[in-house]
């Protein structure tokens, strides 16, 4: 089926970057948000490579159908035969162009099914989340590389839970000057290009740069994002007694 080589490629082009894109925003989705955000360079990477794993798994299954199928009747089909590729598409006859377009179409829409069902289960379900289920992938591919997480992830809450604190206790010191103290809650990765972070801190005091009565504030949850602390640190408690104190600038991503 002749066609104009420029908007063939574009339609080439599109239908194999499709899944692969579809793949990668369902995937980093997914991912928690203490890591880094990828850069573009790596998102068009992992499109791409989505793209060729899905097609070429789509590809194998028909390639294992045709083989099947000329096993079981001995009949040897091609692709002239089937579509007329080598005739111009204003003379292949409209039921042949009609079945074409219908495969055509099927196959986009199953690649697009399972590039998202790839990207929920690697995500959501991946070999980073439960490795004892994935033993296969490690068999098969090996241990997974150091991830690529943020500094703020591994010291306020990593570090913690290794030593048994579920609630990390936080000083923040803000750039205008005042203080808060409270429990960690919550850190979540915003994405921009400077990977601001907010912090959600709980059973809170606030200490005002002017000097005043310390606020108490243990029925809220304080909000705070990163671009607007001086610094922070982390106090360990074990019992009554503070252990350790790990002090973090808060421009360190």
């Amino acid at each position: 089926m002749n066609v104009a080589p420029d908007l063939q490629q574009i339609i080439l082009f599109f239908a194999f970057v499709a899944p692969g894109f579809l793949f990668t925003r369902t995937y980093l989705a997914y991912r928690p948000r203490y890591y880094k955000e990828s850069s573009l360079f790596e998102q068009i990477a992992l499109a791409l490579i989505g793209s060729a794993a899905i097609h070429a798994t789509l590809l194998g299954a028909v390639a294992i159908g045709a083989f099947t199928t000329w096993a079981l009747t001995k009949q040897t089909y091609t692709l002239t035969y089937l579509a007329g590729f080598n005739v111009p598409i204003a003379d292949i006859p409209l039921h042949i162009l009609a079945i074409f377009l219908f495969f055509t179409a099927g196959y986009l829409v199953l690649s697009l099914i399972v590039a998202r069902r790839a990207g929920i289960v690697l995500g959501q379900r991946g070999p980073s989340t439960n490795p004892r289920s994935w033993k296969w992938w490690t068999r098969l591919f090996g241990e997974n590389p150091p991830e690529n997480l943020l500094l703020w992830y591994t010291i306020l809450q990593q570090e913690a839970l290794q030593k048994g604190i579920l609630r990390p206790k936080l000083t923040v010191h803000l750039r205008n000057g005042d203080r808060f103290e409270g429990y960690l809650n919550r850190l979540k990765l915003v994405g921009d290009e400077d990977n601001s972070i907010e912090l959600a801190i709980t059973e809170a005091s606030c200490y005002p740069a002017a000097g005043s009565s310390p606020i108490i504030l243990t029925d809220q949850i304080v909000l705070l994002q990163s671009k607007d602390i001086l610094w922070l640190s982390r106090i360990d408690t074990i019992g009554s007694s503070p252990t350790s104190t790990i002090a973090t600038d808060a421009q360190t991503s």
